[in-house]
């Protein structure tokens, strides 16, 4: 049953970093450089991570869920924006 609620958590953190790196980067694309908007971004979502995630997610190493995933999406928007 904890391995279920981990899966569940995995998820929810994918959902909710995927839309706050959404808005930030829709946010932050209006000032500045597609590129230093995800750079940007990359570290908002990193530090709010870091400072919320410890009392918000139950998995014991919580970096190994919200980090991989921001990197994953910090990833993604910085090739999408190198190959336009």
């Amino acid at each position: 049953m904890l391995i279920f609620r981990y899966v569940i958590e995995i998820i929810i953190t994918f959902f909710v970093v995927w839309g706050f790196n959404f808005f930030l980067n829709y946010l932050l694309k209006k000032k500045n450089n597609p590129l230093v908007s995800s750079i940007i971004t990359f570290i908002i979502i990193g530090f709010s991570g870091f400072l919320l995630a410890p009392y918000v997610i139950a998995f014991p190493y919580y970096s190994f869920v919200y980090m991989p995933i921001a990197l994953g999406f910090f990833l993604f928007t910085s090739i999408k924006i190198l190959k336009a």
